[in-house]
């Protein structure tokens, strides 16, 4: 698989989350279903091939994300470490760092491997009412799977999202 340096995160008023190539091709589709408990439940697929399903309540916070199917090349997991959700791949943490001058900047967040910086996530779309957009710049090379994981830990803390 060919890495990306630019990836597109659209995150659909009530509906689907698309991962998008800097050509708009689909690379991952989520499914989100919102639950009356505040549940929210995520379905990736790639190729449509269900790839992963996760689901955490939004109004816990310090709640790590359940992984209820994996089919992935590696196994994942999720850990609380130090106040933080990280994705543990092997012995590779995946984080994110998040900015707090987004409205400003449009800036919304770095993402993090074993604590180095390697991208960073801006926000397109602030004011739409139908989705937002991110555009995630990695700055450095990485494996064309780390690559897919730190989008999926991306997708994942953003779920709770609206789109309006």
């Amino acid at each position: 698989m060919e890495l990306r340096k630019v990836i597109k995160i659209k995150i659909l008023l009530y509906g689907d989350i698309l991962i998008l190539d800097c050509d708009d091709n689909l690379l991952i589709r989520i499914k989100r279903t919102f639950k009356w408990n505040s549940k929210i439940s995520l379905a990736f697929y790639k190729n449509d091939i269900l790839i992963l399903e996760t689901s955490h309540y939004s109004f816990l916070p310090f709640v790590v994300e359940n992984i209820n199917y994996q089919k992935l090349e590696k196994k994942i997991s999720f850990k609380n470490i130090q106040g933080k959700e990280v994705l543990l791949f092997g012995t590779t943490e995946i984080s994110i760092k998040h900015k707090f001058d987004y409205l400003i900047y449009k800036e919304l967040c770095n993402i993090l491997i074993d604590g180095k910086v390697i991208g960073n996530v801006k926000i397109e779309s602030l004011l739409s009412t139908k989705n937002i957009t991110l555009t995630v710049i990695f700055k450095e090379k990485i494996d064309y799977h780390i690559q897919e994981l730190c989008l999926i830990n991306l997708a994942i803390k953003y779920s709770d999202i609206d789109g309006n």
